[in-house]
């Protein structure tokens, strides 16, 4: 219903279509509050049938049990008349002849008049988005266990008992990632890094490739753990010899086109649980540090680049510790923005975030402002985040980690490149 008939309804009266009764029988007038009428709609001549309310508003045929406002009399009074006849009936008789035709004529609106519409549709959908992830947050409260379950032991045993790297493998990889050869030593120790074998791609099986836990930290700081997020060969397109290193889950997720979320709310939903069988891995982001303890969360697009920032404060040396508490998550693609949202949204309110981003097209949908649907910035500044963003982009790279390679910023320069952020409170010598 348009918002000139909703206007027209609140102010018509039976007086102003009280002449659609004259064929009825009635008279032009309309009868007194007190007055007590046959009915026009009956021949039975029932008395009394018919009344009025005081404000003219609402009639009642007691006959029948009809009744209604002034819309209703107005079908009943012409019941070959469409919706739209009556409404030009009303609209015409409360705010003049051609009120109807002309609240139907479309035209042009004006630049200030289409920014406004376009505010308040971004208003109404983000307001509309926070009540779904609300509701959506109740739903994975109210699961519970069912959504936090553990990987099957098979699953486990295989992760830990993953090849721990020798000192060339590492030395390599701290070459290729710019770091300090002990970064690489203390993340295979800390159980952050492991080299399972490949168990996907068809040329690179066998062969051993790094792979990332897969776990949620929660709030008593107990980890669940998934599964991994491990490397892989795939194969070229053209069956030539050369391929490329992708990244897939282990439990990995079935061909059934349903996300992990949806997944976890029908197992709950039949009674039955997660299978062991039918197990998944959801992609929740790599954190390092306790998220629920820090000053400040920093989100990097990537688990390399979360390990590279780690070690960039310190944190992997034998220092004190940093002057304030720090959580750094790494995003895993796409649907890592959804995963962290749904695990860790309620975290948001107040708290300091950090997003480092890459300068590719997917670090856009990241940062940008967004017309349809809200970009993961205003997604956790409507949670009440207090976000800083820093988008890397250079010469030497796209990401943290080309920029550590490159430039090599010591401990103290980075401390305090995050407290020149205003996201923490206290500034301290170091």
């Amino acid at each position: 219903m348009s918002d000139v008939v909703s206007e027209a309804l609140e102010r018509v009266t039976l007086a102003d279509v009280w002449d659609l009764a004259a064929a009825f029988g009635f008279g032009r007038s309309v009868p007194t509050r007190d007055g007590v009428l046959e009915s026009p709609f009956r021949e039975d001549g029932k008395k009394p049938g018919f009344s009025i309310s005081k404000d003219l508003r609402l009639w009642k045929d007691f006959g029948t049990g009809e009744g209604g406002n002034s819309w209703t009399f107005v079908e009943k009074c012409r019941p070959e008349w469409s919706k739209a006849e009556v409404a030009k009936c009303i609209v015409d008789r409360v705010m003049g002849a051609g009120a109807w035709e002309a609240s139907r004529e479309k035209r042009t609106l004006t630049a200030a008049e289409k920014r406004e519409w376009r505010l308040q549709k971004q208003r109404k959908e983000r307001e509309e988005m926070v009540a779904r992830r609300k509701k959506r947050e109740a739903d994975l409260r109210r699961l519970g266990a069912a959504l936090l379950m553990d990987c099957p032991d098979c699953v486990r045993s295989r992760w830990q008992e993953a090849s721990e790297p020798g000192e060339e493998r590492l030395a390599k990889l701290a070459k290729k990632r710019g770091w300090p050869f002990d970064w690489a030593g203390f993340a295979a120790e800390a159980g952050w890094l492991r080299f399972p074998v490949d168990q996907f791609g068809e040329q690179g099986r066998g062969k051993r490739f790094v792979a990332f836990p897969v776990e949620v930290v929660l709030k008593d700081v107990s980890r669940h753990f998934f599964g991994y997020h491990q490397q892989f060969f795939v194969p070229p397109k053209d069956g030539g010899d050369e391929g490329r290193k992708g990244w897939t889950f282990f439990p990995h997720r079935p061909k059934v086109v349903r996300t992990v979320y949806q997944r976890a709310l029908l197992a709950a939903a039949d009674g039955e649980g997660i299978r062991e069988g039918d197990q998944w891995c959801p992609p929740v982001p790599f954190v390092l540090g306790n998220p629920w303890k820090a000053d400040l969360w920093i989100l990097t697009e990537g688990q390399w680049d979360a390990l590279t920032f780690w070690g960039a404060l310190g944190l992997f040396d034998e220092i004190p510790d940093l002057p304030f508490s720090v959580a750094i998550f790494g995003i895993r693609g796409v649907q890592g923005v959804s995963a962290f949202m749904d695990h860790y949204a309620r975290g948001l309110k107040n708290r300091g975030v950090f997003m480092v981003g890459d300068s590719d097209e997917a670090g856009k949908s990241w940062y940008g402002i967004r017309q349809k649907n809200p970009s993961f910035r205003e997604r956790l500044e409507i949670y009440g985040a207090k976000v800083e963003v820093r988008i890397l982009k250079g010469p030497w790279g796209k990401d943290f980690n080309d920029y550590y390679r490159a430039k090599s910023p010591s401990r103290e320069e980075m401390i305090q490149a995050v407290y020149d952020l205003g996201l923490v409170n206290e500034e301290v010598t170091v």
